[in-house]
Formats: structure tokens, sequence, C-alpha cells
């Protein structure tokens, strides 16, 4: 099996805990929780980083600087594009940015994606993945163009509640010459 994998040859599997309450407290909570699973959990310590099956990102009310403190830890950062304009902490803290798309986009994923938009969403996919990181927005229209926008443009997560037609969607643009 390959590390940061559940199947072998798999994708890398990534568990997003978005926390709602207040970011010490629960994650001194969880922290306590991921040790007792730390064989399949991909850590940070001494020897750097070690991919296991799981990759357990915090999302929300993020304890960024406690994180960053520890010497040896089984969770990352979801980033924001402010981190990505710092880049004051490192690829093993916070592997990917995420933002809401409505936040830095007019596009609703009908009609025409504008030369500027898409340039300062390439603009940020590049400066991202120059740093190692990973990129995703949340909040997205939930459009085929919005899709095939975002595919191709190498947007590394696309979420969505329509997993089925995205499924479709995807497949579809995987088989296409």
């Amino acid at each position: 099996m390959n590390s940061g994998s559940i199947y072998p040859e798999g994708p890398a599997f990534y568990l997003m805990i978005d926390f709602k309450s207040e970011a010490e407290s629960t994650y001194a909570a969880l922290r306590d929780l991921l040790s007792d699973y730390r064989e399949m959990l991909t850590e940070y310590g001494s020897k750097g980083m070690q991919h296991r099956s799981v990759t357990v990102v915090i999302s929300g009310n993020r304890p960024t600087e406690t994180l960053a403190r520890e010497k040896l830890r089984y969770a990352f950062i979801d980033g924001r594009l402010s981190d990505l304009d710092k880049n004051e902490h490192p690829v093993s803290l916070i592997p990917w940015i995420s933002e809401s798309w409505r936040s830095h986009f007019n596009w609703n994923g009908r009609g025409e994606f504008t030369s500027t938009e898409k340039v300062k969403l390439n603009q940020w996919i590049k400066k991202a993945h120059t740093q190692g990181r990973k990129v995703r927005f949340w909040a997205t229209p939930e459009t085929v163009d919005f899709w095939k926008m975002v595919y191709e443009a190498k947007l590394d997560f696309i979420n969505t509640d329509k997993l089925k037609r995205l499924q479709q969607v995807l497949s579809d643009l995987q088989t296409t010459p």
C-alpha cells in the first residue's frame, strides 16, 4: 500500500475536522484521541513527515501556533490565502490553502468566467503548488461549467454535495483526449 492512501495505488486520504468550538481546548481533546490511532495517521516529528493512511487536517478555529510548537503531532492545519502570501509556516504544518469561493470571486458557475478572475485563480494555484501546497475552495458553484473550469485550472480539491454528478463529469474529462 502506498503511504498516505487507504487502497493500494489509491489517492491520498484526508480527514478534515472543522473546529466550531474554541481552538485550544478542542485540540487538546483531539490530540489525545489521535494518539490512539497513530499507527494509521500521518505524523510530523523528529524524522520529519511520516505519511500513513490518513492525514488529519484541522479547519475552522485552528490552533496554528500550538501545532507549530509541537515536537510530535498527528494533525495539520487548513491554511488561508494570507498563509500562502506570508509563507511563514512550512508545508509540514499547512499542507493546503482553502477559502470561500464567494469571498474572492463573483462568478457563480454560469456564463463566462472573466479573464481577470481566471488570472487570479491561476496565480493562487501556481503559488500554492510552487510552495508544495494544495488548494481548495468551499461555498463553490455546483455547476458542470464550474467543475470543468477548476479541473482545467488544476484545483486540487473540488467541494460538492453532488458527488455522483461530479464523478461523471470528472470521468468524462479524464477520458476526453
